[in-house]
């Protein structure tokens, strides 16, 4: 079964915006760089590369994932955040 794609226009330079589903979508979420899964559909200027997170589905659904993604490895963020802020007590 084909699905609709729903082309826009980017807000900042006026290309066309498409959902692209890739590896290496960097957000920050919680002090924390995530990369989305690239299962996950999300619209990006295809001139400026900027995420068009207007819609609310599409806002809502990327909320969800950094925030299963963030809990699922809060024991390894927690460890990195108190090995950087003991090395910055060291200098």
């Amino acid at each position: 079964m084909s699905q609709l794609v729903r082309v826009a226009r980017c807000s900042e330079c006026g290309y066309r915006v498409v959902p692209a589903a890739t590896d290496g979508r960097f957000f920050e979420y919680r002090g924390v760089l995530i990369n989305l899964p690239p299962e996950l559909y999300v619209p990006r200027c295809q001139g400026c590369g900027v995420f068009d997170l207007t819609d609310f589905e599409t806002a809502r659904q990327v909320d969800v994932v950094l925030q299963e993604l963030y809990v699922a490895d809060a024991d390894l963020i927690q460890q990195c955040f108190d090995e950087y802020h003991a090395r910055q007590k060291r200098k």
